[in-house]
């Protein structure tokens, strides 16, 4: 028996559809019994083979019944991997909350160990050669212990708290309901500078007396009197205190005032040469200064 091509099978089942009654699909079958043979197998197979519409549709269920195993699976896993990121999140937010409080521990204990107090001397009582002296301590503080006055007002409530009640009523101007009205520390500190530092206290008596005289003179001011007095409040206070027994030195004119003050100072310069020309070196060994007597 030669071999059946596929198109002769078609042609065959072709035929087949197109017969009416038992007779036709007999004598069909006599003139061609191979073709129809085969025709006839051919649909059997195509009926109960694997490519069936019925196995496909059973193939198809399978898949989908195996997409649905694999996407429940997906689904838990999707789950699992949300749960982990909800706990990882918490983890987050309390490694944060954590950080968060490290800052705010770290910053009370920086806080509480404030620098070592400086010492910036005693209470300024007004004398004009300790000035620059006291001025200098205030400021080395209020540089070194800058957490100790953290705004212009502590400073300037500080430096007020270093001068004695009489430096401190100059400045009862400034102060309202316990507040000091200066616009900033340099402010107050010039204020203070003003007020009682001494420009002239490098000067040779004589300069200072002859500048006195010059600018007195300048704007015509004729109250010897009173210039007088103005020169007592400003001299140094080593001369204040050496005129101790000067007793009379303040019932005298201008001039005879001036005299006295002149020689006084004379006598005050020597003797403090003197002090340091027998002044005994602490890393020598003993010396035996002869003097006159």
């Amino acid at each position: 028996m030669s071999e059946i091509t596929y198109e002769e099978v078609i042609d065959v089942l072709s035929d087949l559809a197109k017969i009416a009654n038992v007779t036709q699909f007999l004598n069909g079958v006599q003139m061609n019994p191979e073709l129809v043979f085969e025709a006839v197998k051919t649909l059997a197979q195509q009926s109960f083979g694997k490519g069936t519409a019925a196995s496909r549709l059973e193939n198809a269920y399978k898949k989908i019944l195996e997409k649905e195993q694999q996407l429940l699976i997906s689904s838990k896993k999707l789950e699992a991997a949300q749960e982990g990121l909800k706990d990882l999140e918490k983890s987050s937010v309390t490694i944060a909350v954590l950080g968060k409080l490290v800052d705010v521990l770290d910053r009370l204990q920086i806080t509480n160990q404030k620098s070592a107090a400086i010492h910036s001397g005693g209470v300024f009582n007004g004398d004009k050669n300790l000035f620059p002296f006291w001025k200098e301590g205030i400021l080395l503080k209020l540089k070194s212990n800058t957490d100790h006055f953290p705004t212009d007002q502590s400073k300037m409530t500080y430096v007020y708290s270093m001068l004695d009640q009489d430096c401190q009523s100059h400045l009862h101007g400034f102060i309202k309901d316990g507040v000091t009205h200066f616009e900033s520390l340099d402010k107050m500190m010039n204020e203070l500078t003003i007020l009682f530092d001494d420009p002239s206290r490098n000067k040779p008596f004589s300069s200072w007396i002859a500048e006195i005289r010059r600018d007195a003179a300048i704007v015509e001011y004729e109250n010897s009197r009173e210039l007088r007095n103005i020169i007592f409040l400003n001299i140094s206070l080593e001369l204040q205190q050496a005129l101790i027994y000067e007793r009379d030195i303040y019932s005298l004119d201008f001039n005879e005032a001036v005299a006295r003050l002149q020689d006084v100072n004379n006598r005050l310069q020597t003797f403090s040469r003197n002090m340091v020309r027998y002044r005994i070196p602490k890393n020598s060994n003993k010396i035996i200064y002869k003097t006159q007597i």
